[in-house]
């Protein structure tokens, strides 16, 4: 492992696109091979270092820069989508309903049988709901007011289990958070299939 530069050796655009260039063959290798030439610690300066002279110098900041990997690529990337869109294109799963119109953040509907409750789906489904893939069971879910989840927790309302449940019908035994079937389940949302 190597150190790499402190915060003062970054003071030019040459210095500044080496460091890039040194942090994302480090970031390539650590997690391509598992193995870094630069210890957490001085990784951690090195971007640092490389954030304190974008700061200074927004100019020269690199498209592969390390600091914006993140919310860079989104926001790169943005003019792209809206054209995408403009022409047409959905970003909704194949299979999947794309949303309706926007409609206020307020708690579902009191009356709707699901509202306030946290739905955990998992196994193969069987009798009315035979047929639903897992993107449909949790639109299921939120049209009947619930909120569909994918990992059970003690916050988990219930867990509905078909064949093969597996690891989430273990953990929502052990947790106490009750388990239907599928036909329950269907019995209980039948106003909301489609």
């Amino acid at each position: 492992m190597t150190n790499a530069p402190g915060l003062t050796e970054i003071d030019d655009q040459a210095a500044y696109a080496a460091a890039v260039q040194t942090a994302v063959s480090a970031a390539a290798a650590y997690y391509g091979e598992g193995d870094s030439p630069l210890d957490d610690d001085a990784f951690d300066r090195l971007v640092r270092g490389i954030a304190a002279y974008e700061q200074a110098h927004p100019e020269h900041v690199l498209p592969d820069s390390p600091t914006g990997k993140v919310a860079g690529g989104a926001v790169i990337g943005a003019p792209l989508i809206d054209k995408l869109v403009a022409a047409g294109l959905t970003m909704t799963e194949p299979g999947a309903t794309a949303p309706g119109p926007a409609t206020s953040a307020e708690e579902p509907s009191a009356d709707l049988p699901l509202a306030g409750l946290s739905v955990v789906v998992t196994g193969a489904m069987s009798g009315p709901l035979a047929d639903l893939s897992r993107n449909e069971m949790n639109e299921l879910v939120e049209r009947a007011g619930g909120k569909a989840s994918s990992s059970v927790s003690a916050r988990t309302s219930f867990l509905v289990a078909g064949d093969k449940a597996g690891s989430k019908r273990a953990k929502a035994e052990k947790l106490g958070v009750e388990i239907k079937t599928p036909e329950e389940f269907a019995a209980l949302v039948a106003d909301h299939l489609l």
